[in-house]
């Protein structure tokens, strides 16, 4: 049984909309392709309308005539409606064409549809006569009703504001046949222009409220969020386990790495920074190792049984363990501090300077 809307406080996730696009559940709005369409054609009549309507005279003339023809055999009769077929198939072509054109714009424009077939599987729910019943008092048949009834509202005003501006216009004078047609003209033009701009707005409106509606009956429960989460990424507790497996594994191979450490920075208790340098092997020291309080202690223990150097320097301990991942190189901004550190280590191990208190004692 469906959530009820009330419980549906989530926004849907990329999952979700990408699952409803594939199922071809896709936000279109029939405004933004019934307006390009109206425009084609009025574009059409503007450039090619007067030799369009000529090629029509001469379609309605032939037409007339040859059914004025005395002697109407089955194979004059046979002739005569294949070149009527012809040629009104090549007089409609070009404005059908146009306009279907442009209908396959306004759904292109709106985003590419999937290829699915889909919506096209026979469903019970669609020939169940009570869900009909349903779908005809819904609140969405409302809100298509409305749309209806204003766009319906306001073209019918705008027709009435033109003739009432073309009978001002008309009580001005505009005598003779001439005037009337020209008065006549001008009405419809202005009718036509005035709606297209009316219509063009409706159809941004529709096409916004359209994929507000599409998000909103898309919306989740807390619940199917987790649920999805929980499939797209796994189940928390046993991320939580590989990751401590993983933390596991690599503090096994820092642990390994340690005794070729030429140096341990500690904080002196808190933390510990073991790092790797040795002229020509590299030119930047390595961190092999690094650990907080109980980690930073067996760094310190395996550092004196491996007879390394340990160091304090809180801040310069600090800074490294959170600056530098495992594996990682010191970064410029502490270069001098640990070359000083470096320097002094290299300069003991070569006998050169004795030994000072900034370096602990080991057992």
């Amino acid at each position: 049984m469906p959530e009820p809307r009330a419980n549906r406080t989530e926004k849907p996730t990329g999952r979700r909309l990408d699952k409803a696009r594939r199922e071809g559940n896709v936000p279109r709005s029939q405004e933004v392709s019934q307006v390009l369409v109206m425009v084609a054609f009025l574009v059409f009549c503007h450039l090619f309308g007067s030799g369009w309507l000529n090629r029509l005279e001469g379609l309605l003339t032939g037409v007339l005539g040859g059914l004025s023809m005395g002697d109407l055999t089955p194979a004059n009769w046979l002739a005569f409606m294949r070149d009527l077929g012809s040629t009104t198939a090549l007089l409609m072509l070009p404005p059908v064409g146009m306009m279907a054109v442009a209908s396959l714009s306004g759904h292109l424009l709106q985003g590419a549809p999937p290829f699915t077939l889909k919506p096209l599987q026979p469903k019970l729910s669609r020939v169940n006569p009570m869900k009909g019943i349903k779908k005809v008092f819904s609140a969405r048949s409302l809100v298509n009703l409305a749309k209806a009834l204003l766009k319906m509202a306001l073209f019918t005003s705008v027709a009435v504001m033109a003739v009432r501006d073309a009978m001002k216009e008309g009580l001005i004078g505009a005598p003779g046949a001439e005037g009337a047609t020209l008065v006549l003209f001008t009405l419809i033009g202005k009718v036509i222009f005035r709606i297209v701009v009316i219509w063009v707005a409706l159809a941004i409106l529709d096409l916004l409220y359209t994929r507000y509606q599409h998000v909103r009956d898309l919306m989740m429960t807390k619940q199917e969020v987790k649920d999805e989460r929980k499939q797209t990424e796994g189940d928390p507790r046993v991320k939580a386990r590989i990751r401590s497996k993983q933390m596991e594994m690599a503090r096994s191979r820092m642990m390994a790495d340690l005794p070729d450490a030429t140096v341990v920075i500690t904080n002196p208790t808190h933390y510990a920074v073991a790092l790797r340098y040795v002229p020509g092997e590299t030119d930047v020291p390595k961190l092999l190792a690094k650990g907080r309080d109980l980690l930073a202690q067996r760094i310190r223990e395996i550092a004196a049984e491996h007879r390394i150097p340990i160091v304090e320097d809180p801040p310069l301990a600090r800074a490294l363990y959170r600056s530098v991942p495992l594996g990682g190189y010191v970064p410029e901004s502490l270069y001098r501090a640990v070359a000083e550190i470096l320097a002094m280590v290299l300069r003991r191990k070569r006998g050169r300077q004795p030994r000072t208190g900034r370096e602990e004692a080991r057992p």
